[in-house]
């Protein structure tokens, strides 16, 4: 929160973080640059409002605090006068992230709506981290010994995405293998035709054939990379 943020409602808000979670610690930040050295924290829950910085630099900073925590699901909460520009800029920097993430307009905001937003965030069940999108792309999976199998890409998120064979393999729980999905068509020719992805089988369907996968270790050129095929797929279908 910025310094021209409404002192009463920072007091409402401290008020009711300390009397109904008191095992949270609450940090003010005061600049991006602050606010960047809190980043390796525990975070439940982050408020930002338009006079922290400039609507693209919070929307940029929230990016940045993202793909740090590309493993948990940081909720936001963004507050401001002017929903149009913030709704703009989060579709077009945030949109794969708006599972987790809200924002309320200071028109007509209340302390009372205030609070009920923070406690909803707050107390919400556990969401997806990131929203998935339905693919169905044919892709191939390269285990440790060199086997290549064939399987379609049925959806993908930013965090893993859910497959199926095409040549009568039955998965495994704990099963590890490398996602080589083609992207000639939807990223720059510099990433070349296909992308690796590591992935490892988390649950299967019944029958074995189909079956959930996270994306392990991704180094931060395959981040970006299936950051920007996802958007690329979303802009094509949209």
């Amino acid at each position: 929160m910025g310094d021209r943020f409404n002192n009463d409602l920072r007091d409402n808000i401290q008020k009711f973080l300390k009397e109904s979670y008191g095992s949270l610690t609450i940090s003010s930040p005061k600049t991006v640059r602050e606010f960047q050295k809190l980043m390796n924290r525990q975070i439940n829950l982050v408020i930002v409002d338009d006079s922290f910085s400039t609507i693209e630099e919070n929307i940029q900073t929230i990016k940045e605090l993202k793909q740090k925590k590309i493993d948990e699901a940081v909720p936001v909460l963004f507050l401001t006068e002017h929903s149009s520009d913030l709704v703009q800029s989060y579709n077009k920097n945030l949109f794969l992230y708006q599972e987790v993430d809200s924002y309320l307009s200071y028109h007509g905001l209340t302390g009372e709506k205030l609070i009920e937003g923070i406690r909803f965030t707050l107390e919400a069940e556990a969401p997806r981290r990131t929203r998935r999108y339905t693919i169905d792309w044919p892709v191939n999976l390269l285990d440790g010994s060199g086997k290549e199998l064939k399987a379609r890409l049925l959806d993908m998120s930013l965090h893993g995405a859910q497959l199926r064979s095409e040549d009568n393999h039955i998965f495994h729980e704990g099963e590890q293998f490398k996602v080589r999905i083609p992207v000639g068509k939807l990223l720059p020719i510099t990433f070349g035709e296909f992308i690796k992805f590591p992935a490892k089988v988390r649950r299967i369907s019944t029958a074995g054939n189909k079956a959930g996968v996270s994306w392990e270790y991704l180094n931060e050129g395959q981040l970006s990379a299936l950051t920007e095929l996802l958007t690329s797929y979303i802009n094509q279908r949209s």
